[in-house]
């Protein structure tokens, strides 16, 4: 195993040294008394909105795992996997962990993540067709170098000049990383999420396999969008589907496993990554498994008080959007 040594003179001086590991340090067993509390959830995530408040050691390895022994309502117990971002991002550190699951209904098996499609080589096709292919290519290449430029452009603009609109949920100028958040998640079904919109998938199987050479790779990796926010209320709810649906076309998600997994041999139900320290009121990550789309919120109590209000309001405008298409009949063109 691996610590980081840090110079106490120079905090900016740190390197990796090889060292033994006491796991006791690293992997905390909370025993509680279920007749003492009053709601197993909120004990959980109490746990987690108190564990906010502090970070992982510096001078430790970066890591550290709870197990909670408590019954919730969706599980028999929890497991909180905290890591520091400089291990990885989310989608190498969510690789990760898949790599280190297994397949219930046969543990030598790896979780089934959906791949891209083979491409086709130059010899599936005719040279008139080759010659089409290639001018399309030249032309992707020039939307994305066009869109690039307009949107490092935009960046900037915003950044010295236009400048984010204040609300509740931007980052103070007091801006402290400590402060504590609250974490809460929602289970919603993927069914009715594919109802309304197309999946858009991250391969993640060549990650987790050994001497992947995909161009991803592990580590950290970094990109910025400019998605702008109307401030509008629309009579038909695909109104907001469509405007996101013209944005989110441009990236891609994060896909989880197709069958149900387990780690150490138990069986999970679901998983939800979330992070705390990021200078905004606001952050919502989504994750897939199965047949359930999992929504994340980790929110500043002082901008966002209630959060399962928030969780609330998303279910119900999924719920809004799924009734609008039934109504007008369009499913088959937003499956």
């Amino acid at each position: 195993m691996y610590t980081q040594v840090v110079d106490e003179e120079n905090l900016t001086d740190m390197k990796w040294v090889q060292t033994k590991i006491d796991l006791d340090q690293y992997i905390i067993i909370v025993e509680v008394d279920e007749t003492q509390m009053e709601s197993s959830d909120k004990f959980v995530e109490d746990y987690i909105y108190n564990l906010s408040k502090t970070s992982v050691e510096r001078s430790k390895t970066l890591w550290d795992l709870h197990i909670i022994n408590v019954k919730t309502r969706q599980a028999e117990s929890v497991v909180v996997f905290r890591v520091h971002h400089s291990l990885g991002d989310g989608t190498s550190l969510i690789s990760l962990l898949l790599a280190c699951t297994r397949q219930t209904a046969d543990d030598l098996k790896l979780p089934t993540i959906p791949t891209k499609k083979r491409r086709p080589t130059p010899s599936d096709y005719s040279a008139k067709e080759g010659l089409w292919i290639l001018l399309g290519k030249f032309w992707l290449l020039m939307v994305i170098l066009v869109n690039t430029a307009v949107d490092v452009f935009m960046f900037i603009i915003t950044i010295m000049f236009l400048k984010d609109t204040k609300t509740p949920i931007s980052a103070p100028p007091d801006f402290e990383s400590n402060k504590a958040r609250r974490i809460v998640h929602r289970i919603i079904s993927l069914d009715d999420l594919k109802f309304v919109k197309n999946a858009m998938n991250v391969d993640l199987a060549n990650m987790m396999e050994n001497g992947s050479k995909g161009k991803r790779g592990w580590g950290n990796w970094f990109g910025y969008a400019l998605l702008p926010f109307k401030i509008a209320l629309r009579d038909n709810p695909l109104d907001y589907v469509k405007e996101a649906k013209a944005t989110v076309d441009r990236f891609t998600n994060l896909v989880g496993p197709q069958e149900e997994i387990g780690f150490c041999g138990y069986p999970i139900t679901n998983f939800a990554p979330s992070a705390y320290g990021q200078p905004s009121a606001l952050m919502i990550n989504f994750q897939c498994y199965i047949n359930k789309m999992i929504i994340v919120a980790s929110v500043d109590e002082n901008a966002i008080p209630d959060p399962h209000q928030l969780l609330d309001d998303f279910e119900d405008s999924l719920n809004l959007i799924k009734n609008a298409v039934i109504e007008k009949g369009l499913v088959k063109n937003l499956k």
